[in-house]
């Protein structure tokens, strides 16, 4: 069993809320709000904006319209240090079953959320079997789902995760998750990733074209090993430590 394209909605470890979620219905797209109202799942997209709600979707970009290696290097040229963040969780059953149900259908509208959030860059696809099987975990285990994402900075990120539709998904994480372990704990760790360690020339039609690369799951898990070993550092932090590690200046900064 391998899921695809994997959500954002088991991201993060550091909300703490233990406050009951109305949202429980199999129609995700609609849910019922604590004074009884029906809502959609959109109007809940930004609640730090009151007029979100008489916005309807916001408008998504297809992943499709837009060149990887263009994005990044866009980016790069006015941005080249962003963020990165990988966490990753084991599933209680396979997406087929009927207790994911629920999840399965939430899937491609958190993650389209994902990208339409201002200050997001990229997120790897999980289709990239390759890239699972350079790392034991997932290799052993196809339950075990991996996110990796970059964006511009923890404050891009942090509107997502806890000011998005994001957050009702997160809050009911254990209805799908696994909760962790202490073998598989820390499950989070950020970085900043910087674009120009990653630039190569290439030749395209005798064009000279410098293209950025992403991080990749080896990478991730690799750093995410060393916080559990060393603790919170420049190379490898979490949530509840990252104020301590600033984004570098991008003039003088390479990835480390």
């Amino acid at each position: 069993m391998m899921v695809r394209s994997i959500p954002h909605s088991h991201v993060l470890t550091v909300c703490s809320s233990k406050r009951p979620l109305s949202v429980c219905s199999v129609d995700f797209l609609g849910s019922v709000s604590p004074n009884g109202q029906r809502q959609t799942f959109f109007s809940q997209l930004d609640r730090s904006d009151s007029s979100t709600t008489n916005r309807g979707p916001p408008k998504i970009m297809p992943a499709s319209s837009q060149n990887l290696e263009d994005s990044l290097a866009r980016i790069a040229k006015d941005h080249p240090i962003v963020l990165a963040q990988m966490n990753y969780a084991r599933l209680l059953a396979p997406m087929e079953e009927e207790q994911m149900k629920e999840f399965a259908l939430a899937m491609d509208p958190i993650n389209q959320l994902a990208k339409s959030t201002p200050g997001f860059v990229w997120s790897f696809d999980n289709d990239d079997d390759g890239q699972r099987d350079a790392v034991d975990l997932l290799r052993n285990d196809p339950l075990i789902q991996p996110q990796l994402s970059l964006w511009k900075d923890m404050k891009s990120l942090q509107h997502f995760v806890f000011k998005s539709g994001h957050a009702m998904y997160y809050k009911r994480k254990k209805e799908w998750f696994s909760p962790p372990t202490p073998e598989t704990t820390p499950y989070s760790v950020c970085w900043w990733y910087d674009l120009r360690s990653t630039a190569v020339l290439r030749i395209d039609n005798a064009e000279s074209i410098r293209s950025f690369e992403p991080p990749n799951l080896k990478e991730a898990f690799e750093r995410c090993h060393y916080l559990k070993v060393n603790g919170p550092t420049k190379h490898a932090f979490d949530f509840a430590s990252h104020t301590k590690f600033p984004m570098p200046d991008c003039y003088t900064s390479s990835s480390s």
